[in-house]
């Protein structure tokens, strides 16, 4: 915090989503489970989801939408993980690339160029969506692997067979990255 406003030089989680096809139909809301977390968890995932430092709705909502689809962890571990993923991305060559750039501008060019540099492959692009509200970068989809690896690389990450949709929001080559607390 910086004069009462939050300053954040890193990237933040929106969620951790699981795969449609783990949930059948009922993707969403999958069960009832409460959303308890540990001070410890708050603080581990404070700077990654700062709104959990003031609130608790949003992250409920996450839990109850998105978490209670997967049947393997409990809150604390759900939420840790997803900071860890974010924590990989943000650590990697082309989430260096945006940091560098807070209050300035990429290029969607080369940040796929980039992507294709780290992964060895343009096929990951189609896994990567760049997310616009007019010229400003508001979310960043990554498309992960049922299977995937936590840890390594991003390419190790991301899987031996990339997937997703392509596209984004992203229309323009210049994309503005907001600075925090303005």
């Amino acid at each position: 915090m910086e004069d009462g406003k939050l300053k954040v030089t890193n990237l933040t989680l929106h969620g951790l989503w699981p795969n449609r096809q783990q949930c059948g139909i009922s993707y969403g809301d999958c069960g009832n489970a409460p959303m308890t977390l540990s001070k410890e968890t708050v603080a581990y995932i404070g700077p990654w989801m700062p709104n959990f430092l003031y609130e608790k709705g949003f992250g409920e909502h996450e839990w109850r939408k998105h978490g209670t689809c997967q049947t393997t962890l409990n809150p604390d571990a759900y939420f840790r993980r997803a900071v860890d993923l974010v924590k990989q991305f943000n650590d990697s060559g082309v989430g260096q690339y945006i940091r560098q750039n807070i209050g300035g501008t990429i290029s969607r060019k080369t940040f796929y160029e980039k992507l294709q540099a780290e992964t060895g492959s343009d096929a990951y692009r189609d896994s990567v969506k760049l997310m616009c509200s007019g010229q400003y970068l508001t979310e960043i989809q990554v498309k992960l692997p049922r299977d995937y690896k936590a840890g390594g690389s991003l390419k190790q990450l991301m899987g031996d067979q990339p997937s997703g949709s392509g596209g984004g929001t992203c229309r323009r080559d210049e994309i503005r990255i907001e600075a925090s607390g303005r």
